[in-house]
């Protein structure tokens, strides 16, 4: 009889020990599981925060891009009324003025390119680096469906620090749809400006004799100062041959001087 109440006991004993093991199993894997479940959420938050931050930088850059594209759209624009105007003839202080006028907008159009140039290089850095962090809060995103799959149940609320998750997701969401805004907006404009500048690179190619209808009618108005002098220098030698006719018919000496008429055409 002694014998077997000593075995009960054991047994006892046993599934006692047993339970207790159990139950520390069980404390042990929940606080896994807790402690899982919060690197997550604090992981999430981070990353949230800093696609916030970044997206906000990229806001401010998009919409300073786009503020940029517009102005050199209205340049461009400008450029395109006045690339080819059209020269009448001109001479001296009009001529002058005009070759003066075609430089000082060739320099401007030269600058006009040089900063299209540069700014299409910004906005290509610039939307790439939009791209990556569109990918990345994408990224995060799927981290956290995720985790609110693995770890949030309908009928328990979150702790705190998956309260704070939610609140960053929310802040990154609202980043992301305004960057997306903005974004959009500057493609928008980029693609007006390259419209714009398809427009003034074909006028400027239709127009590259502008500058040699300039050099042209410069060139023109110097042979014609040339012939003037000529023409002067002609007539001047032809009064001093009508002198000397007056002077040698009076010493009864008959000549025949030429008769010189002249005029300078100007077409």
């Amino acid at each position: 009889m002694q014998r077997i109440k000593l075995i009960f006991e054991v047994a006892a004993c046993l599934s006692l020990c047993l339970f207790s093991s159990g139950a520390v199993y069980a404390d042990d894997s929940a606080q896994h599981k807790l402690d899982a479940r919060t690197a997550s959420a604090v992981e999430i938050t981070k990353k949230c925060n800093e696609f916030t931050s970044k997206a906000e930088h990229l806001i401010a850059q998009a919409d300073a891009a786009t503020a940029k594209t517009n102005r050199l759209n209205g340049a461009a624009k400008r450029f395109e009324t006045n690339v080819a105007p059209t020269f009448k003839r001109l001479k001296g202080a009009q001529l002058a003025q005009a070759k003066q006028m075609y430089q000082s907008d060739l320099n401007q159009f030269a600058s006009h390119v040089a900063a299209y140039r540069e700014h299409n290089a910004n906005v290509r850095q610039q939307y790439g680096e939009c791209a990556a962090s569109r990918a990345a809060y994408e990224k995060n995103k799927n981290s956290y469906l995720i985790h609110c799959k693995e770890f949030h149940m309908e009928d328990l609320p979150p702790p705190h620090v998956c309260v704070t998750m939610e609140e960053a997701m929310s802040n990154s969401e609202s980043a992301a749809g305004r960057l997306k805004s903005s974004v959009k907006k500057l493609v928008e404009s980029q693609i007006e400006l390259m419209k714009t500048e398809g427009r003034l690179n074909a006028a400027v190619a239709n127009s590259a004799n502008v500058d040699k209808d300039v050099r042209k009618q410069h060139e023109l108005n110097l042979k014609e100062q040339e012939l003037a002098v000529e023409f002067a220098q002609i007539q001047e030698e032809h009064k001093q041959l009508e002198i000397e006719k007056r002077t040698l018919s009076a010493s009864g000496v008959r000549t025949t001087v030429p008769t010189v008429r002249a005029k300078i055409h100007k077409n």
